[in-house]
């Protein structure tokens, strides 16, 4: 698991979040309201506004579930990755952005007064760094016995 796949599950769980306040806001206009008694004439055209929104809330609750589905296909794979980390802020920030699609601000909010937006993104490119470095120093190491299988 890299951190370019870890951003796009972040994206989708972005995405699902701001679905799921437009589904709010579609419900919300489409709940009764009280009659407008002017007592003028109403228009000659004809309009189901009511009947447009539940066509979109139906559009917006399948695209919701599809998201859904996705999202959570991709989780335990994430789940697996994160339980891997041994220090536990550093696992709690990877949990926090990347299954429950915080900010980063969110983020060090939440694990309080030392930590800020930057020392917590900071923290999740540096994991990424470090982890990279023992890739190639393993590869080196193997490159290295190979080397020394020859002489």
């Amino acid at each position: 698991m890299n951190l370019q796949e870890l951003n796009e599950h972040w994206r989708k769980v972005e995405a699902l979040r701001r679905d799921r306040e437009l589904l709010l806001s579609v419900q919300q206009a489409i709940a009764p309201r009280g009659q407008n008694l002017t007592g003028m004439p109403h228009t000659p055209r004809v309009s189901d506004k009511t009947g447009d929104l539940a066509v979109e809330l139906a559009e917006i609750k399948n695209h919701i579930s599809q998201m859904e589905k996705e999202i959570y296909a991709e989780e335990p794979e994430i789940e697996v990755f994160i339980s891997t980390i041994e220090d536990v802020s550093t696992k709690l920030i990877f949990r926090l952005r990347f299954i429950r699609g915080y900010s980063w601000k969110e983020v060090s909010t939440v694990l309080g007064k030392h930590y800020n937006e930057a020392t917590v993104r900071a923290t999740c490119y540096r994991f990424f760094g470090a982890k990279q470095r023992r890739v190639e120093e393993a590869e080196s190491r193997a490159d290295q016995t190979v080397l020394e299988g020859f002489n």
